[in-house]
């Protein structure tokens, strides 16, 4: 049974590659259009439903722009936060060099961090400010 469970996983994690690749690459849509959260979305609970973690959510996430501050446990809190919101993450750069999860990560809308780096910090504090100000101007737009 947990051969069955790996082999799922493998097999929906090259489903994400492809999704990525015809949605981020062939029809260049961006980490902010509509389908592309929603197929992000969609997968993400997928991957929790695969290593069997139920999610159980407790009033309802809000409707409009915020920041949620989370410091994460493990990378499984990756999948469900991102299941149940459309967050954009903020990742130390180093991901960003990794083979496979570092290409999805970008393609996801993660905002990179060089850690200790000062000029890094103020870069993506200006990007999460504009976010958030995006976000406030758009009647009816997504959490992000």
């Amino acid at each position: 049974m947990r051969i069955v469970k790996i082999l799922l996983l493998v097999l929906h994690i090259l489903t994400g590659v492809l999704l990525t690749l015809l949605l981020a690459g062939l029809f260049r849509q961006s980490s902010k259009d509509r389908y592309f959260n929603q197929a992000r979305k969609w997968w993400l609970g997928r991957v929790c439903r695969l290593l069997s973690i139920q999610i159980t959510v407790t009033g309802k996430p809000a409707d409009t722009t915020v920041l949620y501050v989370a410091n994460h446990i493990s990378w499984l809190d990756i999948p469900i936060l991102a299941s149940v919101v459309n967050p954009v993450f903020l990742s130390k750069a180093e991901i960003r060099d990794w083979p496979l999860i570092g290409w999805l990560a970008d393609k996801a809308g993660t905002l990179f961090i060089h850690r200790g780096n000062r000029d890094s910090a103020l870069a993506v504090n200006q990007m999460m400010q504009e976010s958030l100000s995006r976000g406030k101007q758009q009647p009816g737009a997504e959490s992000r």
